[in-house]
């Protein structure tokens, strides 16, 4: 993922509080939205967007404190360093998988609606996901079965009409990205419900 785009999702998911007057974790806000930070990293994002003017800071050992200036807010609401010109509110940003390549996921989508063709399709992507995962051989037993868990939740939380977490969208994309011929199927089941 490029520089900007992890600034522009920071600055997005610090937009959310911004009515708060409160600091907020740069760690934290990179971890609910499943921004991938290399060692040390967070320490000059945090640099760059005060620099900018976007933020103000608390610097610690390890971590940030963040809050958005008028500036920031201004800037959520009419452009980005990713897309110039666009607001980085109403933009949407793709996430590498981890340990994948060129699969990419919707980050912060608000356009998803689950319907009942939603719905019929999961169902069938993920009776074909237990059916392969039945079939192979060659795995760990308890990575199969943290996968069939996994997706039996998934799958209940579906014919009980509820929302499905997404922490186990993403418990499935980070369990299915290990084996090649079900990484795709995992991804696909997350995309369907927005993840």
């Amino acid at each position: 993922m490029k520089q900007s785009e992890k600034l522009d999702l920071i600055l997005k998911g610090l937009y959310d509080y911004k009515d708060t007057g409160k600091y907020h974790s740069l760690i934290g806000v990179c971890n609910a939205i499943n921004i991938p930070l290399a060692l040390e990293e967070w320490n000059r994002l945090a640099h760059r967007l005060k620099d900018d003017g976007y933020v103000r800071t608390i610097f610690n050992y390890d971590d940030c404190m963040l809050q958005l200036t008028t500036y920031g807010i201004d800037y959520c609401e009419q452009d980005s360093y990713t897309y110039s010109g666009n607001a980085i509110i109403t933009n949407t940003y793709n996430i590498n998988v981890e340990n994948s390549s060129n699969i990419n996921i919707v980050s912060q989508s608000t356009d998803v609606k689950i319907t009942l063709e939603t719905k019929n399709e999961a169902d069938k992507k993920i009776e074909l996901l237990l059916k392969k995962l039945s079939e192979l051989t060659e795995i760990d037993n308890d990575l199969k079965t943290d996968i069939f868990d996994c997706v039996k939740d998934i799958q209940n939380k579906l014919r009980q009409n509820e929302k499905v977490p997404k922490y186990s969208l993403k418990g499935l994309i980070d369990l299915t990205s290990k084996v090649a011929s079900l990484s795709s199927l995992g991804v696909g089941i997350a995309q369907l419900f927005g993840a």
